[in-house]
């Protein structure tokens, strides 16, 4: 790969040569080293996803992808709700502060 057809060609008059060359090495190597899921792994996904549509979780055009790429679980925090709170609330007290000390009281009054 030259430096105009690799990565590095789009970072222009950025980066020498040697950079650049090194960074088409490592683009190569993480092109050639991208992860597939083996056959057995991709049997299982498609009799979960195939399960799911049966249970109505999903839709059945979902339960057709044999090829899905392998992505690691993700879960979102168990008290969503509780997280949103815990956050929204300390802003509004805050707002409700600086309001106060617009309006001429408070700690922050001018």
């Amino acid at each position: 790969m030259n430096r105009l057809d690799g990565i590095s060609g789009e970072l222009g008059p950025y980066v020498d040569r040697h950079e650049a060359e090194a960074i088409d090495r490592v683009a190569d190597r993480l092109i050639t080293e991208r992860g597939t899921l083996s056959p057995r792994r991709r049997i299982a996904l498609r009799k979960h996803l195939a399960s799911l549509a049966a249970s109505g979780s999903i839709t059945p055009d979902a339960a057709t992808v044999a090829d899905a790429p392998a992505v690691p679980e993700v879960g979102g925090p168990r008290r969503l709700g509780l997280a949103v709170a815990g956050t929204v609330v300390p802003g509004l007290l805050l707002l409700a502060v600086a309001a106060v000390g617009l309006a001429g009281a408070g700690p922050l009054a001018f």
